[in-house]
């Protein structure tokens, strides 16, 4: 009897904590793959709109499997010396596969690295 009551609970809080370790795990893949985009920028090897494809492309599949519209990804580049920006913003209903507790509306990071010659 008691388990009956409390399997409820327990099933709520497991999913809610598989749903937020897959929400922190997108978020640290998208900000691997804004530092890294940063990092190419700001040595020179990439150019800013070839830094937000990579950015992109870096993402889960399941961010972007519904074609991606709500992506923005954007790479500021600046001269030698000068700071690179790396933005990546996504609705954090994309970021997880069943969104069944409260989520913020957007996950966002960004990366700022100095240009260097």
């Amino acid at each position: 009897m008691e388990f009956a009551l409390l399997l409820p609970i327990l099933a709520v809080m497991m999913c809610g904590t598989l749903q937020y370790g897959v929400l922190f795990y997108t978020w640290n893949v998208a900000l691997n793959g804004a530092r890294n985009a940063a990092r190419a920028v700001a040595v020179g090897r990439i150019d800013a709109a070839s830094g937000a494809a990579r950015m992109r492309g870096a993402l889960p599949g399941w961010v972007s499997a519904g074609g991606g519209d709500d992506i923005n990804a954007q790479v500021t580049d600046a001269a030698v010396g000068g700071e690179v920006v790396a933005r990546l913003r996504f609705p954090a209903r994309d970021a997880t596969f069943v969104p069944l507790a409260p989520m913020p509306e957007n996950v966002t990071v960004e990366v700022r690295m100095v240009k260097e010659a």
